[in-house]
């Protein structure tokens, strides 16, 4: 695998990271709904399956950032990590920020006010500052980044048994523990006041899986090992999936308990995905064509997580949501059209597709805009 890290380009990596970025539009459209529906109604239950089956991505970027960034064999330079790294996710969260408050200023969905409210100075520069929904990763992964050659000192000079007991650790306190304190009965304990107690610092968040990802670089699981990573990956999406539909039936109404991207169960999928690209899609040969293709799509991929949610509300002031299309719930007038009752099980893929075709279309758009293109998308 060390020789691999050093080739000019590895190309399941490149697919994981087109696989990850297409899914994660699926988990937004489902949780645009999440709250219009009955918890015991199949759309719920359906949305918690695509939902679930979505949530290992944002560990898996990290993970892929960890096998780049956290390599031995390459030089790590503060500076170039700044002005390149940095700055790119700041320059992009600027841009998209900008976009998405003047079209959440502007032209706010009925889905979430009765009325559309008049522009608002304040309200916009918070949507500027907060950023949607989404871009938190930028935030988070600017700061690993930031930390990088920090971290670079420990993973150098680190043994394998050093790494394997430092992602140990991230996994239970950062992973684990917040998984467990879900669980409807134990909220009548002190468990999460105590954990807020710890203040873990530097093994919180999702350094854990950054290293991680070095790890499984440096030292590939064996095929034993593999069984077990693949069989806990299945295990973490039973407990996302049906472990948040009980929740879900526990407390009444529709939940995102387990569906955080942070908790354990999402970070076991997470490694079993990981494995099963490294050891099984690795193994594939593709056409060259094939290969130009992925690379075209990788490079569109930041592009695509960034503006997706743009495309997928152009869809929702028009009413048309995975569940249904309703005129209730759209900003332009739609009273000509009837009510449309869509399965979730139909709607989601549908317009999962749509969303991605055009997200990858405005991505590709703005890849062609001169001189800033590399600092916005």
């Amino acid at each position: 695998m060390a020789e691999q890290l050093n080739k000019p380009r590895v190309i399941w990596l490149d697919l994981l990271r087109v696989v990850a970025t297409c899914v994660v539009p699926l988990t937004h459209l489902c949780s645009n709904c999440w709250n219009l529906v009955d918890v015991r109604s199949a759309d719920y239950i359906v949305m918690n399956f695509y939902a679930g089956f979505c949530r290992w991505v944002v560990p898996a970027f990290v993970m892929i950032s960890g096998v780049f960034f956290l390599n031995p064999s390459k030089p790590c330079d503060p500076k170039k990590i700044f002005t390149k790294n940095v700055v790119r996710m700041a320059t992009s969260f600027l841009f998209w920020s900008f976009l998405y408050a003047l079209q959440w200023t502007l032209f706010r969905p009925r889905a979430q006010f009765e009325t559309v409210q008049p522009f608002s100075k304040k309200f916009f520069l918070s949507e500027l500052i907060v950023g949607e929904y989404h871009m938190w990763y930028l935030y988070m992964i600017a700061l690993i980044y930031l930390l990088t050659p920090l971290i670079r000192v420990f993973t150098d000079n680190a043994t394998k048994k050093q790494l394997e007991a430092f992602m140990v650790l991230s996994f239970v306190f950062a992973h684990f523990i917040p998984m467990v304190m879900e669980i409807p009965f134990l909220e009548q304990f002190t468990f999460r006041d105590v954990y807020e107690d710890l203040n873990i610092g530097f093994i919180g968040g999702y350094v854990g899986v950054y290293v991680g990802g070095q790890y499984m670089a440096r030292y590939p699981f064996r095929k034993e090992i593999r069984k077990w990573i693949y069989l806990s990956g299945v295990l973490g999406y039973f407990i996302t999936v049906f472990g948040n539909i009980l929740v879900s039936f526990d407390k009444g109404k529709p939940t995102k308990a387990l569906l955080g991207a942070e908790l354990g169960c999402s970070v076991m999928i997470a490694y079993a995905v990981f494995t099963f690209f490294q050891h099984e899609v690795s193994k594939l040969k593709f056409k060259k064509d094939i290969v130009k293709g992925i690379k075209w799509l990788s490079a569109r991929s930041f592009g695509v997580y960034l503006c997706h949610v743009f495309v997928m509300r152009a869809f929702q002031y028009f009413g048309i949501q995975v569940i249904h299309i309703s005129p209730e719930h759209a900003t332009v007038d739609m009273s000509f059209m009837p009510y449309i009752k869509i399965p979730a099980a139909i709607g989601a893929p549908l317009l999962w597709i749509v969303v991605l075709i055009g997200a990858f279309f405005v991505s590709w758009i703005v890849s062609k805009i001169p001189k800033i293109a590399k600092y916005i998308s």
